[in-house]
């Protein structure tokens, strides 16, 4: 998985780690990409993660981005024509393929931790996953 090194930054950068913050930064699956700079448009409008992200796949080509933020994705999907997932896509996807036995308990656990995640979204995914409601 690619990061471009703004992810990394707003994981691990303040006062107050967030939660997961060191075991990020210690990943061995993770590759930080340096140097990539977003379009100043696109850097105007989005957080600077999200920017790099998109600016990041943009370059890439053929590859699919996690994004949560809702403006974010509009943009990588329309602007950029890119592949979107968001923390819910990608917890169904895991369920599908046999990494993980129920999506509902880790949605729930990013709601309790903090995550902001719509009741609507998270019935939808569970739904999606084959889960009961």
């Amino acid at each position: 998985m690619v990061a471009p090194h703004a992810v990394l930054e707003e994981i691990t950068a303040g006062e107050r780690l967030r939660r997961g913050a060191e075991e990020i930064s210690k990943a061995e699956w993770l590759v930080v990409q340096e140097g990539v700079e977003p379009e100043p448009l696109l850097a105007s409008e989005l957080g600077p993660g999200e920017a790099a992200v998109i600016a990041t796949a943009h370059r890439m080509r053929d590859c699919s981005v996690l994004l949560d933020d809702r403006r974010a994705r509009g943009v990588a999907l329309r602007a950029y024509g890119l592949r979107v997932k968001g923390s819910a896509g990608l917890l169904v996807a895991a369920k599908r393929s046999g990494f993980i036995p129920e999506v509902r308990p880790l949605l729930e656990h990013l709601v309790r931790n903090g995550y902001f995640l719509s009741r609507r979204l998270i019935d939808r995914a569970t739904a999606e996953a084959g889960e009961e409601l």
